[in-house]
């Protein structure tokens, strides 16, 4: 059982009805936590029905300065304490039922009330007594019989201890909200600085710049669907836009080349992985990294996202089983990320027109994806694509048919020379 339940008013172990005698407030003002009365809350609590009283008149001339109600039975003292705002407390220590002790456990323990300060009221000098109340958390402690000033003070210390608890904590929420504010803010723009970026790279040998933005998109359902925490999805989805970011430092004469490359051609397109590992590499040098490149990467420096986009800039064309490149590594070696935008890039890359290739049909990329299971792609984010390929489907369909409408190439559904140069990159 929780602190909070076991010290709940209305738990069976706290609900006792006993009886009650004159715990009215000081005066006839609305009880704590009703109005919209700014003065603070005092509650004070003491079986001593006489001491009540005389505390009771002694602060009567001080009710501008706050609100006190009194309490003989501690039980309703907590009720108040939990259900209302609650400024200071003052409590005896020895009472029947529930101690002076055993409120203020209740009271530290409670996340809604354990900065509220506490008085104990002891007769005894015993120095273990005050010991044992510091350590259970008392702001302060009054020995009986005391001097009226005594009570002022003390109730005055506590009460500028909690103004001050409360506007420290009122910073504290408000400096929360900021920061949450302007990390919002900065992952906006990051987003935003990734998607130009990544465009800007596209439009060489894409139209439309759309590629990076489903690549992107399908790239992070596929994480979902693996169950993927959504930090790590959106950190993907952010960085996926980039995994081709190398390719501008490919020849024009390559990269846009129609139909096949030559083996040499085709050794000079696979470097656009190790150009975007660099261009995206936090331990590189900044003076090696070309210069447009600088602001962007500052703004996405010290970021998971940052780390991401290298591991799929890097990794992306690595096979499952150990034939891909740049490294040649194979299964879990290859970073989970970039083996999910392996899937969504080829995919994509399949179902659109570049200058060198005609787009597949739906049926033939789909089969071409399950025949590539467990040879150039993970088995586990293949089933994890399939599982979610007919909402990608609809999701993207009017964007494939804009890239086909604004190429003015026939679209195949039997183009095996496009299959043999997808694959060659």
């Amino acid at each position: 059982m929780s602190a909070r339940d076991r010290f709940k008013p209305n738990h069976p172990a706290v609900s006792r009805h006993l009886p009650r005698w004159d715990d009215r407030p000081l005066t006839s003002q609305t009880p704590a936590g009703t109005s919209d009365d700014p003065r603070p809350v005092v509650v004070l609590v003491d079986d001593d029905r006489s001491f009540l009283t005389m505390v009771r008149s002694t602060l009567e001339p001080y009710q501008e300065s706050w609100r006190l109600s009194v309490h003989s039975d501690p039980e309703e003292a907590w009720k108040l304490i939990f259900n209302s705002h609650v400024d200071a407390v003052i409590s005896d220590l020895s009472m029947p039922r529930l101690s002076g002790f055993d409120l203020l456990r209740r009271i530290r323990e409670t996340a809604e009330t354990h900065d509220i300060p506490v008085t104990i009221l002891t007769g005894t000098a015993d120095g273990d007594v005050k010991h044992d109340a510091l350590d259970l958390g008392a702001t302060d402690l009054l020995a009986k019989p005391f001097h009226t000033a005594e009570l002022l003070a003390r109730l005055r210390s506590m009460l500028r201890l909690k103004e001050m608890q409360d506007a420290a904590k009122r910073r504290s929420e408000q400096l929360e909200e900021l920061v949450a504010s302007r990390e919002k803010e900065l992952n906006q723009s990051r987003r935003e600085v990734i998607w130009k970026l990544a465009k800007a790279a596209e439009f060489r040998d894409e139209k439309t710049g759309d590629h990076v933005v489903r690549v992107a998109r399908m790239s992070a359902r596929i994480a979902r669907e693996l169950g993927l925490m959504p930090q790590r999805v959106d950190a993907i989805e952010m960085a996926a836009p980039l995994h081709d970011i190398g390719k501008i430092g490919i020849p024009d004469s390559i990269l846009l080349k129609p139909g096949s490359l030559t083996p040499d051609e085709r050794e000079i397109m696979r470097r656009h992985c190790d150009i975007g590992y660099r261009i995206l590499s936090e331990s590189g040098q900044a003076e090696t990294r070309p210069q447009f490149f600088l602001p962007f990467s500052r703004a996405l420096a010290g970021d998971d996202v940052m780390k991401t986009a290298q591991e799929i800039a890097l990794a992306h064309h690595e096979w499952w089983d150990g034939t891909g490149y740049p490294r040649g590594l194979a299964g879990a070696e290859i970073p989970l990320s970039a083996r999910i935008v392996a899937v969504a890039d080829v995919y994509d890359a399949l179902r659109s027109v570049r200058p060198y290739k005609g787009a597949i049909s739906p049926d033939d990329a789909l089969h071409e994806i399950r025949w590539r299971r467990g040879r150039q792609f993970d088995p586990q984010v293949v089933d994890a694509f399939l599982r979610c390929h007919e909402l990608l489907a609809r999701e993207h369909a009017a964007s494939w048919a804009c890239d086909v409408a604004l190429s003015g190439i026939e679209a195949s559904a039997h183009e095996r020379e496009a299959l043999d140069v997808v694959h060659s990159f």
